[in-house]
């Protein structure tokens, strides 16, 4: 898996001339580790490469330097926002210069405004002293229907800290509103106060914050890669197993034209991921 991850990241590649007994040709990894080990970038152990063996993260990091300069860097970017298609990627193509990009197919798929950016929309044009006057009013009428134990002075005495970049004010409702509540709560409150407050409809947000499929195919063919980031950009850390099979599993469907299903990579949203 480590050596498909960074074939996938060779710019250039060279036709395999390197062969191990334990690396029939026929498997899945078979030309990554060929091809890296043809380019003197992994090493086997005489005749073996012994492919089951896991590789450190030393190690990977250690052929990462090799594939980029000491002084390089691996240009990543996330969310899948329209400026990436019309600002980003012509700057790329034109200093020949390659990015990873990570998306949330649901923008593209439903036409749907992430949460994250919901958020940030909504604290944007709101004053957060609104905004929280407002989520409380919807805390305490639906608190019953979703069977929330704790009162909101619980939850404020709990949530609302003060951060690095924000007040305790705007933590307790990016926290209530990303990943304290219960899931289907926070879409209904959500669901809510963007219909409120926003005068411009979803879809049409979706349209103009996000890459569309196409235009990603197109930043494919020009050598960009791409990888998942979840389906929705849920909290990672904060999902059952079979939660974040389902998220994994919707990702790589929706982006079945633009990652390979069985060697993908993954940007964690908001960085949290578990030992699953």
């Amino acid at each position: 898996e480590a050596c498909q991850i960074l074939y996938t990241l060779l710019k250039q590649k060279q036709t395999p001339q390197k062969t191990f007994s334990d690396v029939p040709e026929q498997e899945w990894y078979a030309q990554a580790v060929l091809t890296l080990a043809t380019m003197g970038l992994v090493e086997g152990y005489g005749e073996d490469f012994q492919p089951q063996k896991e590789m450190t993260k030393a190690e990977f990091f250690a052929i990462l330097n090799r594939i980029y300069p000491s002084d390089g860097t691996i240009l990543t970017f996330d969310d899948g926002y329209l400026d990436h298609f019309t600002s980003v990627f012509p700057l790329l193509v034109k200093k020949g210069m390659q990015g990873v990009f990570f998306v949330a197919p649901q923008t593209f798929i439903e036409k749907k405004v992430l949460d994250v950016n919901k958020i940030h929309l909504l604290l944007a044009t709101v004053s957060i002293d609104v905004l929280n006057a407002r989520l409380v009013e919807l805390l305490q009428k639906l608190q019953g229907k979703y069977n929330l134990l704790q009162t909101v002075d619980e939850l404020w005495d709990l949530y609302a800290k003060q951060g690095k970049y924000d007040n305790k004010e705007t933590i307790f409702f990016k926290r209530m509103l990303q990943v304290v509540l219960p899931l289907q709560m926070r879409k209904e409150i959500l669901g809510s106060l963007f219909n409120q407050f926003m005068d411009v409809s979803e879809d049409v947000i979706a349209q103009e914050l996000y890459m569309t499929l196409d235009q990603m195919k197109l930043m494919k063919n020009q050598g960009m890669l791409f990888g998942i980031h979840g389906y929705s950009h849920m909290w990672m850390d904060h999902m059952n197993r079979n939660e974040l099979i389902t998220e994994i599993e919707k990702a790589l469907s929706a982006m079945d034209s633009l990652v390979d299903k069985d060697n993908w990579m993954i940007s964690y949203p908001y960085g949290g991921y578990t030992s699953e």
